[in-house]
């Protein structure tokens, strides 16, 4: 008769745990050699990201990250704030 480990999970359903000041941090790999990390105030709130990435990688949809890269922010910004404000030069330097 085969032990039953609770807590466990199962191979490529990523990692849950507590940081030291409370939250819960958990992350999954998306392919790739990707991981995507979540947070939550609970533990709950953290399985339950996981479980949706997990559907979404396993659906062989793409898992989007909702945060913007810092480049990407700054060109938009130059294009959308400053080269209309500036002298074509000062925009190309």
């Amino acid at each position: 008769m085969a032990k039953e480990k609770s807590g466990k999970r199962a191979h490529g359903d990523g990692s849950v745990y507590q940081l030291f000041y409370g939250t819960w941090r958990g992350s999954i790999s998306v392919g790739g050699g990707k991981r995507k990390y979540v947070r939550g105030d609970t533990q709950a709130d953290v399985v339950h990201q996981m479980t949706e990435i997990k559907a979404k990688r396993d659906k062989g949809l793409p898992v989007v990250d909702s945060r913007q890269k810092f480049g990407d922010y700054l060109n938009a910004w130059l294009r959308d704030h400053v080269q209309g404000a500036v002298r074509p030069r000062t925009y190309d330097s």
